[in-house]
């Protein structure tokens, strides 16, 4: 997000997941407040049209940015499972050209209190090959980015919560079309076998045959949308206790090489507020994430005024008052 001279632009460009933007002029009705009368334009960018379709679906019946960017990632997380979703972690930077204020959101996973320093050195003392520790429980953090979300939504949501994981579960029992990159990746990880080593995505992400799946099929996961209503009527609690979290545990803990979270460990770990970390950039003021964000991700975004930005774009008319840009950035 940037400002020239002491004005903020109007523009974000998100090289990560998702960028939303809603322009008008007035004031901004809180949370609850009616939001009848629809007046301006939003814009929607995301790495996938159905995230885009979920986020101007909640735009025009009167939510905010935030609301959008929820909708759009649960959304994500259905249909590029491979980048981002609800057993994951990120961030959310906010802007609000009423206030000029950007205002940061840091859902980062935590690591389990068990773990420790030599977890991923095998008998030897020797680093286990990257692969099979990074598809092992011992790096599987304590989820936060729904826990996160929810912080958000409490500072700028204005639908009700549970609105915004429609879109998701329905896209999840009536199916969805495997992308060519989900194919892709499907068709990466079947060659080093992994995908097909656990009995849930075996069944999910090949067919009888054992085929990956190919572009253009239809795919159904009534299991998440089930998590959808979960989260919709418990919020962040339906993944820290019950049947969902305890499922969590157990696929983290499973062998061969599990992992050492507890519910302890899901219940503990909380998102928080952070300011956001800004400098000059030629004309502009560059204002990222924190740490821990990684380094890499904060030079990409230092460089966002000089790239194109996201590929699927669309436009609706939006009751959104005031101009309010959200980014949220996310991770498996």
């Amino acid at each position: 997000m940037f400002d020239k001279q002491r004005t903020l632009q109007r523009f974000c460009a998100a090289l990560f997941a998702l960028t939303l933007a809603a322009c008008a002029s007035g004031t901004t009705p809180r949370q609850g407040e009616s939001t009848a009368a629809a007046t301006g334009e939003a814009m929607v960018a995301a790495a996938n049209p159905y995230a885009v379709e979920a986020a101007l679906e909640i735009l025009r019946e009167g939510g905010s940015a935030v609301d959008a960017a929820i909708a759009a990632e649960m959304v994500l997380g259905l249909v590029e499972p491979q980048s981002s979703g609800v057993g994951g972690g990120g961030f959310l930077l906010h802007y609000d050209a009423a206030s000029e204020r950007i205002s940061g959101f840091d859902g980062r996973e935590w690591a389990p209190a068990g773990a420790t320093p030599d977890m991923f050195l095998d008998a030897r003392g020797r680093p286990i090959p990257f692969l099979d520790a990074q598809t092992s429980g011992r790096a599987v953090g304590t989820p936060l980015l729904v826990a996160m979300l929810k912080l958000a939504h409490d500072d700028h949501g204005r639908l009700p919560w549970a609105r915004l994981f429609a879109p998701a579960e329905r896209l999840a029992e009536q199916g969805f079309v495997i992308s060519p990159r989900l194919a892709r990746f499907i068709a990466s990880q079947a060659q080093n076998g992994r995908l097909r080593a656990d009995f849930g995505t075996r069944g999910y992400f090949f067919d009888r045959e054992g085929n990956p799946l190919t572009a253009g099929v239809t795919l159904r996961n009534p299991q998440y949308a089930a998590t959808m209503r979960a989260i919709a009527e418990q919020g962040p609690r339906a993944l820290t206790e019950g049947p969902i979290a305890e499922g969590i545990v157990a696929a983290v803990r499973r062998g061969p090489r599990g992992g050492a979270m507890t519910l302890a460990d899901l219940q503990t770990a909380q998102p928080r507020r952070f300011d956001p970390v800004c400098g000059a950039f030629r004309v502009y003021r560059v204002c990222t994430t924190a740490a821990p964000m990684s380094a890499r991700a904060r030079s990409r975004r230092a460089q966002a005024p000089l790239t194109i930005g996201p590929r699927f774009c669309g436009r609706a008319a939006s009751p959104t008052p005031t101009a309010i840009t959200t980014s949220l950035m996310i991770s498996s």
